[in-house]
């Protein structure tokens, strides 16, 4: 393995492997946590959107392994490619709401929860929608109406929508724009730059053992060709 020829404990490139506390702090993933906390803070609508590769799914999971989970209730949802109905049972299930046969039932039901976690329980939830650029119109505007509390004059819960960058082109459409209105936290990632790219080599090359300065020194100018910059395209 080339992890004996260069004396590190384990593969620094690959995402099984890496913890959170060793995730490189660029300027999109600093960014990209300051408005996370912003968002749970107000309790209100974030989208996060950039190419593939660029670590949106990563700070997702740093932002949930820093939560206070005694304070909030984090759920991460990641299939994105369903219908109405089915979006709702997923919502039961996180919830804990045994699903009801129609829609009304299902949505004043989840609703009733989400203010009672709020209200009551002092938990309230943050929902993190992952791929949300497979959302369908009808679970955006749905989502809108969930977010409608005291004739839509409380904010009781959070809810983070991350995908791919054409996601935005989707939000300009005439249809959403009552719900371009409640998104108070906006952030388009623009990759990595030179600087990062060679910061980010060096630290992984570091973690654990195995800092070796020509095999350091060796991929940067291909890392400043790499095209957007991405986290991923670094580690082929």
């Amino acid at each position: 393995m080339f992890t004996d020829y260069y004396g590190l404990a384990f593969n620094p490139f690959d995402k099984q492997c890496i913890k959170e506390k060793d995730c490189f702090q660029s300027r999109d993933f600093k960014e990209m946590a300051s408005r996370l906390s912003y968002v749970r803070e107000v309790r209100g609508i974030g989208v996060f959107t950039a190419q593939p590769g660029m670590g949106k799914s990563l700070g997702l999971r740093c932002f949930a392994k820093g939560l206070n989970q005694n304070l909030n209730r984090m759920e991460y949802l990641c299939l994105s490619t369903v219908g109405i109905r089915e979006f709702y049972h997923m919502l039961c299930a996180f919830l804990g709401i045994e699903p009801c046969g129609s829609k009304p039932a299902m949505f004043h039901a989840v609703q009733e929860q989400v203010y009672y976690l709020y209200h009551e329980k002092r938990r309230p939830l943050c929902l993190a929608v992952d791929e949300c650029q497979y959302l369908s119109t009808s679970i955006l505007n749905d989502l809108k109406l969930i977010m409608n509390h005291g004739y839509d004059s409380l904010n009781c819960f959070t809810l983070i929508l991350c995908g791919e960058s054409y996601f935005n082109r989707t939000l300009s459409k005439p249809v959403h724009e009552a719900l371009r209105q409640r998104i108070v936290v906006y952030l388009t990632s623009r990759g990595l730059m030179t600087g990062n790219q060679q910061d980010i080599s060096g630290i992984r090359s570091n973690v654990r053992a195995g800092a070796f300065p020509s095999w350091r020194k060796q991929p940067y100018p291909r890392y400043r060709d790499m095209p957007r910059g991405t986290r991923e395209s670094l580690t082929t």
